[in-house]
This record gives structure tokens, C-alpha cells and sequence, in this order.
């Protein structure tokens, strides 16, 4: 048994790096906590993190693991709302477990955008403060000292929404690559067929 404590930004370096697991033939047992606790496989596998909108346990949830089950991937673990399946062979990347991924990336991307928002706007009306009562003081508090804690949260808010940004735009892409994949393979079925 391999523990291993990792913290990730986003969701695609997550699935990165349990892949380079993956192919040291490491199978994840458990994910709590940035805790990653494995056991070691007779092969390789590849991993697919997927996200629910709500418990994974829900009937809806259910069924769409059992689908994902019934396509040959194997459940590893589940992590809150997150699921982590495994395959020992390759399969296509597919379109519908960016749905859920892009909508929490979005969430933490809005979040962080209106915080940053919230931020600037006390910063700038406390700059604005500090023109018109020049350098008075309350109870030893300057309004520089107010914008410049104000900076701290607008700062870490905007390094999170230029992640979460360039997250989003990462899964978006990878999304449609996806799509792009899945109607092509289906127009070649039609092909065949006919």
C-alpha cells in the first residue's frame, strides 16, 4: 500500500498525475483529503476523474456509474462528488463527464471573479477615502491600511480566476475534441451500416 499526500489546482493535473500512477501499475484505493492512498496492480490503467451535481448516490448517479461500468471502466473510488474510474486498457476520452467538470470549474471561476470584483471596490472607494480625508486616522487605522488589506483578497482572487480561467478553457477545449471524436466515430458507424 502506497499513501501519498497531493493537492491539485484543477482537475485536469489531478488526472495527470494519477495517470503517470497509473502506468506504474498503482490502482487508487482511496482519495480523502488530498490523501491518495494505492495498491499495486499486475497492469497498468488509465484513470478518468468524473464529477456528480449532487451525492453519487443519488438513483440518477447510480445508474450513470452503472453505465460507465457496463462501457468496461472500473470504479475506483469516490471522493465527495468526485469519481474516479480506471481502465487496464485504452479507451476514448468521453463528452458527457466534462458536463459536471466545467460547471464546478465555472462555479470556483465565478466565485473568485466576484470576490476579486468585491475587492477593488472597497479598495478603490477606500482610495478614494484617503484623498478626501487626506492622512486621518481611526482608532489607528489608516484608509491606506483598509485598501491594502483589501489588496489581499482582490490578489489571491484574481491568481485563483486566472487559473480557474485557464482551467475552464482547458476542459472546454477537451470537451469539444470530445464531441468532435463522438460524431465522427458515429458517422463512420452510419457508414459502415449503409
Amino acid at each position: 500500500m502506497v499513501s501519498v499526500n497531493k493537492l491539485f489546482v484543477g482537475f485536469n493535473d489531478a488526472e495527470k498525475w494519477l495517470n503517470t500512477q497509473g502506468e506504474k501499475s498503482l490502482l487508487l484505493t482511496s482519495v480523502s483529503d488530498g490523501k491518495y492512498t494505492f495498491t499495486q496492480s499486475d497492469t497498468p490503467v488509465k484513470y478518468f476523474i468524473d464529477h456528480t451535481d449532487d451525492s453519487p448516490f443519488t438513483e440518477k448517479n447510480k445508474e450513470y456509474i452503472d453505465s460507465r461500468l457496463a462501457e468496461g471502466f472500473s470504479l475506483a473510488c469516490i471522493s465527495g462528488r468526485t469519481l474516479y474510474f480506471y481502465t487496464a486498457e485504452e479507451k476514448k476520452d468521453y463528452s458527457s463527464r466534462f458536463k459536471n467538470m466545467l460547471s464546478n470549474v465555472r462555479l470556483v471561476l465565478l466565485s473568485s471573479v466576484t470576490v476579486f470584483l468585491f475587492s477593488m471596490g472597497i479598495m478603490l472607494y477606500e482610495m478614494k477615502q484617503m484623498q478626501l480625508l487626506a492622512n486621518a486616522t481611526f482608532e489607528g487605522i489608516t484608509p491606506r491600511t483598509v485598501a491594502l488589506i483589501a489588496l489581499v483578497p482582490a490578489a489571491v482572487s484574481l491568481g485563483i480566476s486566472v487559473m480557474y480561467g485557464i482551467e475552464f478553457a482547458t476542459l472546454y477545449k477537451k470537451k469539444k475534441e470530445a464531441l468532435l471524436n463522438e460524431q465522427s466515430e458515429q458517422q463512420d458507424q452510419a457508414e459502415q451500416g449503409s
